[in-house]
């Protein structure tokens, strides 16, 4: 059992790559790592809701997967392609910023990270 404990947790990275975008009347977030979403009034709703349904998803999924099962499942490629431009679009803005042009962060998108929960 305490094998089995260990190799199930060797499965989960420690962090999950995400991104929240505006959307037309609310914002929506995305983990591309598992294919989750979910959405909300505020870029900061969005990503709160987002990482208490990874954290929800994992404390579900794990317990019950068989050795070999996946836990992954990879978003659209869609989603894969407009994480990694809104992560090159924050880097740019990043590095503008740094070398002393007037750049506002872009708070209608961000890319962030959801940390996996330690299992018991």
């Amino acid at each position: 059992m305490k094998n089995q404990k260990r190799s199930r947790e060797s499965v989960l990275p420690k962090s999950l790559r995400c991104y929240a975008k505006k959307e037309e009347d609310h914002y929506f977030a995305c983990c591309i790592d598992m294919c989750l979403g979910e959405q909300g009034d505020t870029i900061e709703e969005a990503m709160s809701n987002l990482k208490k349904l990874v954290v929800d998803y994992i404390e579900l999924a794990v317990p019950d997967l068989q050795p070999g099962e996946q836990l992954f499942r990879s978003a659209p490629f869609s989603f894969v392609l407009e994480y990694h431009y809104i992560w090159l679009a924050c880097k740019a803005m990043r590095c503008r910023h740094r070398i002393g042009e007037n750049c506002s962060t872009n708070s209608k998108h961000q890319v962030f990270s959801c940390r996996t929960p330690a299992l018991a």
